[in-house]
Formats: structure tokens, sequence, C-alpha cells
């Protein structure tokens, strides 16, 4: 994941059981991404401004779908993996959060909503591949 963190991460991240850490500041340049394995057996945290989404996913999800995401360079990658990346400029979740939040949501209900901790929101439950590595 590479991304800028915006207040909309760190609302997410507070309503789905964290995966953003801080120091304790309440700065948004003092958040880091943390998406652990355990954290993860809920659901995808969200899109970020690149996302790499590995063997695991893939197969789990429509590789067609993934290749055709809304707003985004798609790239398969050698290994199986796929990176989604924003059209949208890096600092976007700070200085666009309206235009960044509506691509993500855009993105997320493209891939399916199902497999993202707010997957209950919707009334799905979460779809997760096996972590055979944890």
């Amino acid at each position: 994941m590479l991304h800028v963190v915006g207040q909309d991460d760190v609302d997410r991240s507070r309503a789905s059981g964290g995966w953003l850490t801080s120091s304790g500041s309440t700065k948004l340049g003092d958040y880091n991404l943390f998406p652990t394995t355990h954290r993860l057996r809920g659901g995808l945290p969200n899109v970020f401004w690149s996302t790499v989404l590995g063997r695991p996913y893939v197969a789990i999800m429509e590789h067609k779908r993934l290749l055709s995401c809304p707003g985004a360079d798609v790239v398969e990658l050698e290994y199986g993996g796929i990176r989604i990346t924003s059209h949208l400029p890096f600092w976007a979740a700070r200085t666009e959060p309206e235009k960044f939040e509506a691509w993500r949501d855009a993105v997320r209900e493209h891939i399916g909503r199902e497999f993202f901790v707010d997957a209950p929101i919707y009334g799905l439950t979460a779809r997760v591949p096996q972590f055979d590595w944890a």
C-alpha cells in the first residue's frame, strides 16, 4: 500500500477496530498504515492510493473485474498480484477528500463490498482468502 492518510482513514479505522497506528498524536501525518494479518482476516481495510492485491486476493476476486477498476491504473504483476493505483494525485486524500472518497467508493463497489471490513454494514459477510503463512 502506498497512501497519504486522510481524515476518512482515521474515522474508518476507529469504526472497524483499528488498522492505523499513531504515537498518540491526532495530527494526520503521525498515523501509519498497519493492517496486520489478524486484522485482514476481517476484510480489507480500504482501497488506498496504490493498493497491491496478492495472489490470495486475486484468487477469490473476479480477475476481469479487478483489471477494469474505474479511475485507476491497473497492472498485473509478474507473480500474479494486481496493483491498483488511483488516477488522482497522491495527496488527494488530504487535498481533495470528497473526490478521493468518491473514487474509493466506486472501486469498492466495483470490486465487491464483501471484501472489505465494513461488509456487515451492507448486510454482507466479509470474504477473505486463507492466510496459510500466518
